[in-house]
């Protein structure tokens, strides 16, 4: 839905379960996805008119995650990860179409992504049986640990303005055992 600031009536942009990403200003560019039957597809969005037609760029056959895509400050780039045992990101160049994928050798099961202020740095999370990691990673596919925790869930990693904070979410599981007599 989109609303002036200065108040008025709401008007529906898209119906349907999408994300969405708009780049920092300067860049005007903003990018909706939705996923269908295993695939993703990426569509302009005008924040006045809501999404374009048709899609730009179709991905099939992806391991999908939630928050699995983030748009490039600059609005140039996509940056998806691979939710599965493969440790990939792919890198979308928006002005050329072309793909690079990061080989992030044991890093798997990667479920979130975003990138840092100045587009030179994703951060990511891996989930494992052992521990969820959050990680930076160098477009030359460079990893360097952050955050290593149990088996709580890391999500959502988004850097400061000024890249020198990074906020995250810490899902804490527990578990208890209970038992009943004389039911």
């Amino acid at each position: 839905m989109s609303m002036p600031v200065e108040g008025g009536t709401p008007s529906t942009l898209a119906n349907g379960e999408y994300d969405y990403q708009c780049a920092l200003s300067p860049s005007t560019s903003c990018v909706l996805s939705e996923e269908k039957r295993g695939t993703l597809n990426f569509y302009t969005l005008d924040p006045k008119r809501g999404p374009s037609a048709k899609p730009f760029k179709t991905i099939s056959n992806f391991g999908f995650a939630h928050d699995g895509w983030s748009l490039s400050p600059d609005g140039q780039y996509i940056a998806l990860v691979e939710n599965n045992e493969k440790g990939h990101v792919q890198v979308l160049n928006l002005n050329k179409g072309t793909i690079r994928q990061l080989e992030l050798g044991r890093w798997t099961h990667l479920q979130t992504i975003s990138w840092s202020p100045d587009g030179r740095t994703l951060y990511a999370t891996s989930f494992a049986p052992s521990a969820t990691t959050l990680l930076s990673i160098e477009l030359d596919g460079h990893v360097v640990i952050l955050f290593q925790q149990g088996h709580n869930w890391l999500c959502c990693p988004k850097a400061a303005p000024n890249n020198r904070m990074l906020a995250f979410l810490v899902a804490e599981t527990q578990s208890d055992a209970a038992m009943i007599e004389n039911f």
